[in-house]
């Protein structure tokens, strides 16, 4: 079951790469002030059925949508989850995959395999 919602406010501002080539220090202190509210833009895969019908429902250009809908399948089967659609694409918050502690950022994600060093996708660091 889905519940579509349509925000009818939001701000979506760009902290862009040419700030952290240009103004490192001040592109990780505007992260870093911001880190519980800083999102990242991900596609959707063609294969996903189910987030490609959310996509059919969220068509508004510049609508922020936040759709709760239970998981099908996987390890976390049945869980109710909430996710954010803007223009094709969903937006995942950073803390949810990372950690800031002291001040560094790091990458966090579940590895159910083995899998060799080289396999493990890294973003970078701050």
């Amino acid at each position: 079951m889905l519940t579509i919602f349509e925000c009818t406010s939001h701000t979506l501002k760009n902290l862009s790469k040419k700030l952290l080539k240009e103004e490192p220090h001040s592109y990780l202190k505007t992260f870093i002030e911001n880190y519980a509210n800083m999102v990242q833009s991900v596609g959707i895969q063609d294969e996903s059925s189910s987030q490609q019908k959310i996509l059919s429902y969220c068509k508004k250009k510049d609508v922020l949508y936040f759709v709760e809908y239970t998981l099908a399948k996987g390890k976390r089967k049945g869980q109710r989850i909430g996710s954010y659609f803007l223009n094709g694409r969903k937006y995942i918050f950073v803390k949810d995959y990372s950690k800031l502690d002291n001040n560094k950022l790091f990458r966090e994600s579940d590895m159910n395999d083995f899998w060799r060093s080289e396999e493990i996708p890294v973003t970078g660091y701050c």
